[in-house]
């Protein structure tokens, strides 16, 4: 199949990422079929469905990383060759490396980037308190718990300078306690710096809890099979999970799994 990309200027006032018929296959494999969707500013959307489905597939199609057969995607006007640049991306494991600092993990991509010494101290040792990482700018990866490694993978993703941050399944390898708070704290904190966000999970429960809409993939090749906007009290997210509303959500995703 001929592969044919297009990204166009978009001029949606509020949506920072808008996905058309966007179909993709692995040779004569489809893997997605025809999928549209949008994210607004300061977004939460999650990305649920079973494994297999193209939920990573439709992340790399997003970041540029492989080619689409069909459809179109808008990233704040981005062409394709530039959209790289246009978006975060956090994958499951943190890939900190070990013989490194947790200043000079999180500092990589203003490294990258040329700053200046000045300016990377600067810009990372105030984000190293918001993300709840004082007094750990001279430790190692291999010294902290399992939820700090994840908030310096959060900072240093944060630090690559996007609006728009691909996260695949960035809490899954958490303990059930580590993982409720860290759901929480990265709640509060994406609306506080007004991140955009796509979440890809298997868990329908992080799903509800941190979306402001699901998108529920299922089939092979995957389609969106159902998109559930879920409302809440923005202010008590922790009592959330415990609501008659985020049952009545769950049941209804589990329809269509």
């Amino acid at each position: 199949m001929t592969k044919a990309l297009v990204f166009q200027m978009t001029s949606l006032k509020s949506n920072v990422l808008r996905v058309e018929k966007l179909s993709v296959s692995y040779g004569e494999h489809p893997v997605l079929d025809n999928l549209s969707f949008d994210l607004g500013k300061n977004e939460i959307i999650s990305v649920l469905g079973p494994s297999g489905v193209g939920k990573t597939t439709l992340f790399q199609s997003i970041a540029g990383f492989i080619d689409i057969d069909t459809g179109t995607i808008q990233i704040q006007g981005s062409l394709y060759d530039q959209t790289k640049n246009k978006v975060s991306y956090m994958l499951q494991k943190d890939l900190l490396f070990e013989h490194k600092t947790v200043y000079d993990n999180a500092s990589l991509p203003l490294v990258i980037q040329g700053k200046t010494y000045e300016e990377i101290k600067g810009k990372v040792m105030p984000l190293l308190q918001r993300f709840g990482l004082e007094n750990t700018e001279n430790l190692y990866p291999f010294q902290l718990s399992g939820g700090m490694r994840q908030r310096v993978a959060f900072l240093r993703t944060f630090l690559m300078g996007h609006r728009i941050a691909l996260l695949d399944e960035p809490f899954s390898a958490l303990d059930t306690i580590t993982r409720s708070k860290m759901q929480t704290w990265y709640y509060e904190l994406v609306k506080e710096l007004e991140l955009s966000t796509i979440l890809v999970t298997h868990d329908i429960d992080e799903a509800i809890l941190l979306s402001d809409r699901v998108l529920v993939l299922n089939g092979k090749p995957g389609k969106i099979v159902k998109e559930l906007v879920i409302e809440k009290d923005k202010n008590a997210i922790e009592s959330f999970p415990t609501s008659h509303a985020f049952l009545g959500y769950k049941k209804e995703i589990l329809k269509y799994l």
